[in-house]
């Protein structure tokens, strides 16, 4: 899901590469992608992180996969209210629009 959501961003929204969509960043002619996956979530590629890391949780059974998840999705967190920040001050009613009609990272959910 992570690489197909930076697959769907290269080729649709402008960035060189997949690894430069790693980095939070608004590319020159940086179009808002709002089909495919990002349809259904605002941030696909860390609905990805996020199962990978419950997967994690799930392999290791262990407090500290626990803490690990934990930590990782409090980061997420803080990650996404930056981007959709940026992504207001960039794309304006558009994107304030799009996050009216979709969930930031779980289907119908939040």
């Amino acid at each position: 899901m992570r690489f197909k959501a930076r697959l769907e961003l290269k080729k649709k929204a402008g960035f060189s590469s997949i690894a430069s969509t790693a980095r939070l960043q608004i590319v020159e002619s940086h179009r808002l992608v709002k089909d495919g996956l990002f349809k259904h979530v605002r941030h696909p590629v860390y609905l990805g992180e996020t199962l990978r890391n419950f997967g994690f949780v799930l392999i290791f059974s262990s407090i500290y996969g626990v803490l690990f998840m934990a930590g990782g999705a409090i980061l997420l967190l803080i990650r996404i209210r930056t981007e959709e920040e940026m992504l207001i001050k960039a794309f304006g009613e558009d994107y304030r629009e799009y996050q009216r009609k979709t969930k930031r990272i779980i289907p119908y959910i939040y």
